[in-house]
């Protein structure tokens, strides 16, 4: 919770606190929805007829009555005005992984918060990405491509053609990643040597070499990172097949 506490008529650098400089704060505090308002001190608003240098620990040191500055504070309470409704999310949010406060980003990560992207420009425990703008640039619908390039072609399955392990086939209306070498071994026969490729989860950790099916696409993993999202994270994740 943020709060604002200011130190009411003289300050020890000189400076002053004016009745008016309340009534700012308090329109502040009111129109903003700030969640405490207090001061220093309670004590020193005493009234006083006129202004000067007096004792900062018992006076404010301008003119006021008796808790003037506590009646001004007082107005900032009650509800804001309500905040007018943000514009709609591009669509490109939508599949962005929401920041989430605490939890570790490399660089490079992409997440949506209060209706925005972010891109992390430093690895960074969490910060938040309205205020660490040192880690943390906006990040726009622009920025992106409509896919990421494609690094390899998808082929179908050849009986008899040999595959490297991490090799990605189509077979059956259904995409097979070669977990181990083999000779062209069928993938629907030998669950030993071909596994079916998994559709991308959302925050589940991934290897780098990793591969996955994400909205029609297929999408092996360039780095390990904790499940960004493959049509944004693109420094994460490469295109397989077009």
């Amino acid at each position: 919770m943020m709060g604002i506490k200011p130190m009411i008529g003289w300050n020890d650098d000189w400076t002053v606190f004016t009745l008016a400089d309340a009534q700012t704060v308090a329109d502040f505090v009111k129109a903003n929805g700030i969640g405490l308002l207090s001061y220093w001190s309670y004590n020193r608003d005493i009234a006083q007829s006129s202004s000067g240098l007096t004792p900062i620990n018992t006076y404010s040191g301008v003119v006021q009555t008796a808790q003037q500055f506590h009646q001004i504070f007082k107005t900032a309470e009650g509800a804001p005005a309500p905040a007018p409704a943000p514009a709609p999310a591009p669509s490109c949010i939508a599949g962005a992984a929401s920041w989430v406060n605490g939890q570790t980003y490399p660089a490079g990560s992409v997440v949506a918060y209060n209706g925005l992207l972010h891109l992390a420009k430093y690895t960074n425990p969490g910060y938040n990405p309205t205020i660490s703008t040192y880690y943390w640039a906006p990040y726009n619908c622009s920025n992106l491509s409509a896919a990421p390039a494609c690094t390899s072609s998808l082929t179908a399955w050849v009986q008899g053609l040999p595959y490297a392990a991490g090799t990605v086939v189509s077979y059956g209306n259904q995409l097979y990643i070669a977990r181990y070498a083999n000779p062209g071994y069928n993938p629907t026969i030998s669950t030993y040597y071909w596994a079916p490729v998994s559709t991308w989860v959302q925050g589940k950790a991934y290897e780098a070499g990793s591969v996955v099916a994400y909205s029609g696409a297929t999408y092996k993993a360039s780095y390990a990172n904790p499940g960004y999202n493959p049509t944004i994270s693109t420094y994460y994740w490469a295109r397989l097949g077009c």
